[in-house]
C-alpha cells in the first residue's frame, strides 16, 4: 500500500474518533510513516525530519520505535524496514471476514495506549457501532484482568478489542469471558493449532503455557460490551525471559502460510457468532464445550482471594452460572471471577 493510501485510510479512521485523541500515542503523520515503512517504503531522513516536525522530534520518535522493537534502521540516508513482518491490515482482515460471511467493521492502528480503553471511549462518544473491531500493533498501556499489564512488541502479538451487542442480565455477563475463550479455542483449532485449552476464567493455554488473555468490559450502555484479546504471535522465548514465567506463541503452532490477518479474522468471526448465541441462549449451551477443553478440571489449583488468602483444592468444572467448582478435601466451593484468581498448583 502506498504512502498516500495509508494516509487516506488513517484520515478516514480519525474522522470516526472522538475529538480527544490522547489514546493515539503518535501524530497521524508519524503513524502514516510507520505504516509506509512496514510495507517496504523507504523514507529519506530529510523527509522523515520534516514529517516528524524536526530533528529532535524524529529522534524521540525513533527512540519510541526502538523501545517497541520496531525493525526500522537507517540505511543510505533513508529509514527502512529491515524485517519481514507482515503488518495487520484492515483491508486483508475485512476480506477474510467477507469469505466467512461475517460483517464487522475493522480498524487497525500502529499504536494506542489500550485497544479496550480506546474502543470504550469511541463507543461512549457514539463514534462506532457494534459489531466493530479495533486492532493495533503495539499497546503502551494494554491491560488484562485485575489491571495486569499485557506486554508485547511490534508484530509479535494479536491485540484486538471488539464492540458487541449482548442483551443479557448484568449478573450473567461474566459468562462472556468463558464464551470468548471457547470462541478463540474453536477459531484456532479450525486453523490447525493443537494443544489448546481454556483456563477459567479468561485465559487460553497452549501446552499449559499462557497464549492469550481476554478482558470483557461494559460500555455502560445497556446490551453493549467490549471484548479484548491479547495473544502472543511470536517471540515467546524472549517474553518468557522478561516475565520470568513460561508463555506460548501461536505462530509455531499453526501451519505455514497462516498469517495474523487470517487469524484475526477467524477470531472476530467466532466472537461475533458465539457472543450472539450467548445473547440468545445464555451460558448453558457452552458448558459441554468448556468441559471438553477445561485446562483445570481434575487438577490441583491454588485459589487466591482479594485479601491475599490462599486455598488449595481440585478443580471440578463449571457451575451453571459460570463459577469454578473446587473441591477442598470433601468440601466443595464455587468461586466467581470477580472475587478470586486461580492458578495451577
Amino acid at each position: 500500500m502506498r504512502q498516500d493510501a495509508v494516509r487516506e485510510r488513517l484520515d478516514e479512521s480519525n474522522a470516526a474518533r472522538p475529538v480527544d485523541g490522547s489514546a493515539r500515542g503518535w501524530p497521524a503523520e508519524a503513524e502514516a510513516m510507520l505504516f509506509a515503512l512496514s510495507e517496504g517504503e523507504g523514507i529519506s531522513l530529510a523527509s522523515a525530519r520534516e514529517r516528524a516536525g524536526g530533528a529532535r522530534e524524529l529522534d524521540a520518535l525513533r527512540q519510541d520505535w526502538d523501545a517497541l522493537g520496531l525493525p526500522i534502521r537507517e540505511r543510505a540516508a533513508q529509514l527502512v524496514w529491515v524485517a519481514d513482518i507482515l503488518g495487520l491490515s484492515a483491508d486483508r482482515i475485512a476480506g477474510h471476514l467477507s469469505a466467512l460471511d461475517v460483517s464487522c467493521a475493522v480498524r487497525v492502528e500502529a499504536l494506542t495506549d489500550s485497544t479496550n480503553a480506546q474502543l470504550l471511549a469511541d463507543a461512549a462518544a457514539g463514534a462506532v457501532a457494534a459489531p466493530s473491531a479495533l486492532l493495533c500493533e503495539c499497546q503502551r498501556a494494554g491491560r488484562g484482568r485485575r489491571q495486569r499489564v499485557w506486554q508485547g512488541r511490534f508484530g509479535e502479538s494479536i491485540l484486538m478489542s471488539v464492540l458487541l451487542h449482548c442483551a443479557r442480565p448484568l449478573a450473567e455477563l461474566p459468562g462472556v469471558a468463558i464464551v470468548a475463550g471457547l470462541a478463540v479455542h474453536r477459531a484456532l483449532s479450525e486453523l490447525g493449532a493443537g494443544g489448546l485449552a481454556v483456563k477459567w476464567p479468561n485465559d487460553l493455554l497452549l501446552h499449559d503455557a499462557k497464549l492469550a488473555g481476554i478482558l470483557v468490559e461494559s460500555t455502560g450502555r445497556a446490551g453493549q460490551l467490549v471484548v479484548g484479546i491479547g495473544m502472543n504471535w511470536s517471540g515467546a522465548a524472549d517474553l518468557s525471559a522478561r516475565l520470568g514465567r513460561p508463555v506460548a506463541a501461536l505462530k509455531p503452532a499453526l501451519p505455514d502460510g497462516v498469517d495474523r490477518n487470517r487469524v484475526a479474522a477467524a477470531l472476530l468471526a467466532a466472537l461475533v457468532k458465539d457472543v450472539q448465541r450467548f445473547a440468545d441462549d445464555g451460558l448453558r449451551p457452552f458448558l459441554p464445550a468448556f468441559a471438553r477443553h477445561d485446562a483445570l478440571a481434575g487438577r490441583t489449583v491454588r485459589v487466591m482471594t482479594a485479601d491475599a488468602m490462599s486455598r488449595y483444592g481440585t478443580a471440578c468444572g463449571l457451575a451453571p452460572d459460570g463459577g469454578l467448582k473446587v473441591d477442598h478435601g470433601g468440601t466443595r466451593a464455587v468461586y466467581h471471577s470477580a472475587d478470586v484468581s486461580v492458578v495451577l498448583a
